[in-house]
């Protein structure tokens, strides 16, 4: 197998375990509960893919939150809104 495939076969495994990590989080979670979606990856596909995909999933049950105002310190970056996936 060669690099690039094999770095793309494993980002894929880890975008699926993440979202059903979240999945299971979110079956978990009470009405008007809350939840943090977090992984050490800065991989777009394991990231804004996973909650875009939980958000559409959801049809309006789940909401993205900005949490800024609420966590000054935490250093944070826009979130990227589309990514290509070879």
């Amino acid at each position: 197998m060669s690099e690039p495939s094999h770095t793309l076969s494993l980002s894929l495994s880890l975008c699926s375990l993440q979202y059903r990590i979240l999945h299971r989080g979110v079956e978990l979670l009470k009405i008007g509960g809350k939840i943090i979606y977090s992984t050490c990856s800065f991989n777009p596909v394991e990231n804004e893919a996973v909650v875009a995909t939980m958000l559409k999933e959801a049809n309006g049950a789940l909401e993205l939150v900005d949490v800024s105002n609420l966590l000054p310190l935490l250093r944070r970056r826009p979130g990227v809104s589309d990514w290509n996936v070879r």
